[in-house]
């Protein structure tokens, strides 16, 4: 009986991780050609960042559909349906010979794949509770961790050596394989698939959602931690090019050092969150960003910036983050005993919209390191703030 349990949770395990990759693979594995594709499509290097930022909105705002459509329809429906949503703009991008094409299949991707960021915590709340979901959910980032540095790595390959639409035709194999397997071999836990209820009662509920003060300050604390990771991903290259004289490809080297320190703060999350309670690893994880934002303010006001400096630095504020991102999620959930289909869009679409407006922010501003790290110095202070006030009752 246990040897069945463990393999259930295996699979989902694996179900998950592969959905989490499709979802990071799509927004990150053409970074590295952005050039290329522009001067193909014969438009500027900012209309396809731009792109990037659309894709990020679409996926946000999809996620308040999928959310209440899953607790009424079903997970596995609503994600296959959002799946093949996500087929049908990756075969346009794969054929896009202008810019306007292209930016019409990374909207239709945006709009799919926002079942599988919406709706990958709300699988994982359907199995798991409390501490032990902080735990799991700490166990796949660890895993998702693998996704950013493979990303861009991958994709300057292909670039480099081949062409940028045999990413899209990569992403298409994914997709595929996981409409498959995902079809024939997982099954909705019954109790949690509610056939009921109107449009109008599902708005009357996201309002009563957002009524919870303590929510939407988790909210805030997660949407803004990812933005500040999506500043450090954005301007990263402009950086390394423009300060340090770096190429673009020991731009993808280095990240493949500093994205998995997500995934080590999650690992150390999840080896000592169920003996000491998911608000003090919080209250740890905003302090650590709080020190190296201040570190990093410092060198640059002073001009200390070195290759190596950025790197530690911006290890222990990812580590940070990594305590964050899996209890902020569990502590949200918890709060509500029903609609966690509704819960969980809210809390994806808010962390995709707050670090999507940073992003834009960030491009607006050119990727300057002096203004990257003074919004990553606001961003830690308000978390570290907003943490140590809501947690006050522990768990």
């Amino acid at each position: 009986m246990k040897e069945k349990k463990l393999m259930s949770q295996a699979t989902l395990i694996g179900f998950l991780s592969f959905m989490g990759f499709i979802s990071q693979f799509s927004i990150e594995s053409y970074l590295s050609g952005i050039e290329k594709i522009s001067i193909e499509l014969n438009t500027s290097n900012q209309a396809i960042q731009h792109t990037i930022i659309l894709f990020l909105f679409s996926y946000a705002i999809s996620q308040l559909f999928y959310g209440p459509i899953s607790d009424f329809w079903g997970r596995k429906k609503t994600l296959l349906l959002g799946f093949n949503i996500f087929g049908i703009g990756t075969i346009v991008c794969i054929f896009a010979y202008n810019i306007n094409i292209f930016t019409l299949g990374r909207l239709l991707q945006g709009l799919g794949i926002g079942a599988s960021f919406g709706l990958f915590r709300v699988v994982l709340s359907d199995h798991f509770q409390g501490r032990k979901l902080a735990s799991v959910n700490s166990l796949l980032s660890v895993i998702a961790s693998l996704t950013p540095p493979l990303s861009p790595f991958i994709g300057a390959v292909f670039i480099t050596w081949g062409h940028w639409r045999l990413l899209f035709i990569m992403i298409m194999i994914l997709t595929m394989i996981f409409i498959y397997m995902f079809h024939y071999n997982y099954h909705d836990v019954p109790q949690n698939i509610k056939h009921q209820n109107s449009n109008f009662s599902v708005i009357k509920k996201y309002f009563l959602i957002l009524k919870n003060y303590k929510f939407c300050g988790y909210l805030l604390c997660s949407g803004l931690a990812a933005g500040a990771i999506n500043a450090y991903t954005i301007a990263t290259p402009t950086i390394f090019h423009s300060l340090l004289s770096e190429s673009p490809l020991k731009y993808t080297l280095v990240f493949i050092f500093i994205a998995p320190s997500i995934g080590l703060g999650a690992y150390l999350n999840s080896k000592y969150v169920l003996r000491s309670g998911m608000a003090s690893m919080m209250k740890v994880g905003s302090i650590m960003m709080v020190v190296s934002s201040l570190i990093s303010v410092f060198c640059s006001q002073f001009y200390l910036i070195n290759f190596f400096q950025i790197i530690v630095l911006s290890i222990t504020y990812f580590v940070g983050t990594g305590l964050l991102f899996p209890n902020i999620y569990a502590t949200s959930i918890r709060l509500f005993n029903e609609n966690h289909g509704m819960v969980s869009a809210i809390y994806g679409a808010s962390q995709v919209l707050v670090s999507g407006v940073i992003s834009e922010l960030t491009i607006f501003l050119k990727s300057k390191l002096t203004y990257v790290n003074l919004i990553q110095l606001g961003i830690s202070v308000i978390v570290f703030l907003l943490i140590f006030k809501l947690s006050n009752q522990g768990d």
